[in-house]
């Protein structure tokens, strides 16, 4: 149960990143500074990745 959280952690932004590539380049797609997300999202993947580790047995 506490793999919950930071599994939807890393879950979401790992699903907007790829949104956010995938939607680049398309018509009508506007997202003032991308590049932003871009560092953000995985940051924030990684943050979640690290509570899993912690809460694996032995980590």
């Amino acid at each position: 149960m506490l793999g919950a959280g930071p599994g939807i952690t890393i879950y979401w932004p790992i699903v907007c990143l790829a949104g956010v590539c995938a939607a680049r380049g398309a018509p009508g797609w506007s997202l003032p500074k991308e590049g932003q997300y871009r560092v953000a999202l995985p940051l924030i993947a990684v943050w979640g990745l690290a509570g899993l580790i912690v809460l694996w047995p032995g980590g």
